[in-house]
């Protein structure tokens, strides 16, 4: 009896991720169409013809060029490390691109005759735009610093970062023009976001500052560094000055779900990550909202939880990590607070954008709003404001449905996927995609001598930033360096895996609206789109699912974690048990598991980016630990047994590193030595390999805070407080969770209901994802440094 009831604990664990379904039968039951000219919600556009900034070739990796890449990662370069852009033909550029490269695999729309002709004549136009109001000393300059020969011909149309359509009267300061180009490449500040993070003082405009700083600094003068600064503190208040720090109102001291944590000093420790909200709460001044002419920041109404650090507004996919958190914390009034405001932003703008500045108002991060809805809905139950933000969050949908959709054809079927696609690959006349990050790209982009290869930078490294993985060998084309990024030729994993279970999502909220019909619609095309993300995504004999290249036609099989994120929104058969099992052992075959502080970024060792080895990212192990707690798998893998599973020795192996770092003797000195310890910090990211806890690599120095690594540590140590504790060992459960551990995983709502789904027997889904809760709590405490600038983040007494 008792294997019958484990294994209807078993079958209930199938629903995963899925927060309501239906019966098979019921979920394809023909429907009326859900659109106007369309038998589907999920009816996709067809991508348009792709142009010269689509092309792609391969760049040889020199001597040169990796020193240049590798010059980037830690210090920035210095003006005169900046190499000046080679040649200057564009036309015989691009015909030369044209000859060489291979085009995507994407079908063309049929386009007009009058389409076709604009088309035609504009690709023999000049890479670069010139409006005519700006064929001025800023266009001359531009091209003269990149040795391009300036045309005042140039009509061709690009996209910028922004513009006077979406930041009016700010757009020629924080998003291209001379003086942005000026400050960045006489390095001015050392990372690259200061500047465009600048409020423009009270009673001045751009125009009177542009003519200032035309009149003084004249494009046939050399510039004086020392000059240019004073020119900035002039007419720029500090970086952070519209942000106010804010009380919060909902904070507790002792919030009443971290009694569930039965470790002593679990809790303790609990209880430390809860105080951090209130430092990284932020309120914006009223002046952005009343003067937005003045700020490169974005208003929104209410207060919200910073990441921390360089980050001071708020970011995209942070906010779920930091809503998990804030939920642990009972904190319902500030969650739905931020919540108000992505509604707000998608409102505005139709999206939300990658963070709250408008140069990144043309690319968005992973699409997790809804999820963040989902996760609140649970706690509060609260009907109202799920009506109120479901029509935004079918808004949102459409955003990625009608700008990031593509064609992919597995054999002789064509199936409708998604990818990261930033749009933004030229600024007007600056030539550079990313404001936040001028200088970095300016460099990089140098190499490259094809303005057309220039252009596919801009927009590949643009789309490598909306991912949130900014930047991975699992982007680049050779596996190995930034030069050869190819973002726009990936179709990936997670994106597609994320917008899956939005599909479910959105059922399960009509669902929960009594909206019967837009339910079952969307249930139609959840079930048919995990058909689709089965063939294009899942490799058998891979055991697990791998970003598709569009231009080679065949699967990247390199390890990311990002393969175990299907378990995570359920996009997958969840009654193929065997699935996760198997992920697992392959896992475990590609050497993924056997690290001390938890699961790696990549197993790429050879580079010094920040989304591959040897860092971790909490969200990242976040979603494989409650991936396979949900997968609902009674089964072992060849790897794994009740009390010995690869991940146990990983989790033991922190253990052991943290009592050699700290010369301790047990986890219970690390945690007493880090709760009583004046200069310490929550970190970004980590270091999963060596003692040295912060991690590194990237575009800057690696940032303290941090709102999602605080929000998945609470969330872990919620979800498995009844077991986790801080001895030698992680206590293994040898029967299935009771019913009072399930309702303790967060808080309860008004009416009891839990706000995950069902967790199975002991085996994989509870034990490996117990082992992995104590890695990455254990990563958290092993060795918590100083700020990298002496101060401390959050100081305790």
């Amino acid at each position: 009896m008792r294997s019958v009831a484990l294994y209807l604990v078993v079958l209930a664990a199938c629903v995963g991720a899925n927060p309501r379904r239906l019966r098979r039968e019921e979920a394809i039951v023909p429907l009326e169409p859900a659109k106007s000219g369309s038998s589907s919600l999920l009816e996709l556009p067809e991508p348009g013809p792709i142009e010269e900034s689509e092309l792609v070739g391969e760049v040889p990796v020199t001597s040169k060029s990796s020193e240049t890449a590798d010059s980037l990662r830690g210090t920035p370069s210095t003006k005169e490390e900046l190499p000046a852009a080679a040649a200057s033909q564009l036309a015989d550029d691009i015909a030369t691109d044209t000859a060489a490269a291979v085009r995507l695999s994407t079908k063309p729309k049929q386009e007009s005759a009058e389409e076709a002709t604009t088309r035609t004549s504009s690709s023999t136009s000049s890479i670069f735009e010139v409006f005519p109001e700006q064929d001025t000393v800023e266009a001359r300059l531009h091209f003269s610093f990149h040795n391009v020969p300036y045309k005042k011909t140039c009509q061709k149309t690009r996209m910028s970062v922004c513009d006077e359509s979406n930041a009016p009267g700010r757009s020629k300061i924080y998003c291209s023009g001379r003086l942005l180009a000026s400050v960045n490449l006489h390095h001015i500040f050392p990372d690259s976001k200061t500047f465009v993070d600048r409020p423009i003082k009270v009673n001045q405009t751009e125009d009177e500052i542009l003519a200032d700083f035309e009149s003084r600094f004249p494009p046939s003068s050399e510039i004086d560094p020392d000059q240019l600064r004073a020119f900035v503190e002039q007419h720029f208040e500090p970086e952070g000055h519209e942000l106010e720090k804010c009380e919060v109102p909902d904070w507790q001291p002792s919030p009443p779900a971290f009694d569930r944590i039965a470790d002593a000093q679990m809790r303790e420790f609990a209880h430390k990550l809860n105080d951090i909200w209130k430092e990284l709460c932020r309120k914006i001044s009223p002046m952005v909202r009343d003067e937005p002419e003045r700020f490169s920041l974005l208003h929104v109404p209410n207060n919200f939880i910073a990441p921390g650090g360089r980050f001071r507004e708020f970011y995209y996919w942070d906010t779920y990590w930091i809503v998990k958190g804030l939920l642990a914390s009972g904190m319902y009034e500030t969650t739905r607070g931020m919540l108000e405001n992505f509604g707000s932003i998608v409102e505005r703008f139709g999206f939300i954008p990658n963070g709250g500045r408008v140069y990144y108002l043309k690319r968005s991060q992973p699409p997790l709003l809804t999820a963040m809805v989902y996760e609140y809905y649970e706690v509060t139950r609260n009907r109202t404001f799920l009506a109120e933000m479901l029509p935004l969050l079918e808004k949102e949908f459409d955003f990625w449905r009608e700008n990031r959709s593509v064609s992919v054809d597995i054999g002789s079927v064509s199936h409708k996927m998604f990818q990261y696609r930033t749009p933004a690959n030229v600024p007007r006349v600056t030539f550079h995609c990313r404001p936040e990050s001028y200088r970095e790209d300016a460099s990089i982009a140098s190499n490259f001598p094809s303005k057309g290869r220039q252009q596919q930078f801009y927009k590949d490294v643009g789309s490598a930033a909306e991912s949130g993985w900014d930047f991975s060998t699992r982007w680049f084309a050779d596996h190995k360096t930034l030069l050869n990024i190819r973002t726009t030729q990936v179709v990936p994993v997670d994106l597609n895996a994320f917008l899956c279970y939005n599909l479910n999502l959105m059922s399960f909220f009509h669902g929960e609206l009594g909206n019967t019909n837009k339910e079952r619609a969307w249930l139609n095309d959840f079930n048919s789109f995990k058909v689709s993300f089965r063939d294009v995504f899942y490799k058998p004999e891979g055991k697990g699912w791998y970003d598709y290249n569009l231009q080679e036609r065949q699967h990247n099989t390199d390890f990311f974690p990002s393969i175990a994120i299907p378990l995570f929104t359920g996009c997958y058969d969840e009654l193929s048990l065997t699935q996760s099992g198997d992920l697992l052992d392959r896992m475990a075959e590609m050497g993924a598991l056997n690290l001390t502080g938890g699961i790696p970024t990549s197993l790429a060792s050879h580079t010094q980016e920040q989304w591959d080895y040897p860092n971790g990212w909490s969200p990242l192990n976040h979603m494989v630990i409650e991936g396979m707690r949900k997968s609902g798998n009674p089964r072992y893998g060849k790897h794994m047994t009740p009390t010995r599973s690869v991940q146990a020795r990983a989790a033991l192996g922190a253990l052991k590193s943290a009592r050699l770092q700290c010369k301790y003797n047990n986890l219970s000195s690390v945690i007493d030595w880090y709760l009583h310890t004046l200069d310490h910090a929550m970190w970004e990211k980590y270091n999963v390999v060596t003692n040295e806890a912060r991690g590194g690599g990237g575009e800057y120095e690696v940032q303290a805070g941090f709102g999602w690594s605080n929000g998945v540590v609470l969330d872990l140590m919620l979800t498995y407080g009844d077991r986790l504790t801080a001895g030698d060992e992680p206590a293994a459960p040898s029967a299935a969770p009771s019913s009072a551990a399930l309702e303790a995983t967060t808080p309860a709502p008004s009416t009891p209901r839990s706000t995950r789904p069902n967790t199975s027997s002991a085996s994989l889904s509870s034990t490996v994802s117990l082992l992995l809760v104590a890695t990455v709590v254990a990563s958290c405490l092993r060795h918590i440094t100083p700020r990298y600038d002496g101060r401390p983040m959050c100081t305790y007494s």
